[in-house]
């Protein structure tokens, strides 16, 4: 694994920290619980 793998486990698991931080595990009761809502985001800001 190169220094830019290395770099980019990093973020993402910086942006899953900050994202639970900030948001609820999910949106509504009714949600199907597929994925918690931080953790589409921290994959958008990894592709990002």
């Amino acid at each position: 694994m190169g220094m830019t793998e290395v770099g980019l486990v990093r973020f993402a698991q910086t942006a899953l920290e900050v994202a639970e931080a900030v948001l609820p595990p999910s949106r509504s009761k009714f949600s199907q619980r597929q994925f918690t809502q931080p953790q589409p985001l921290a994959i958008l800001c990894l592709v990002r």
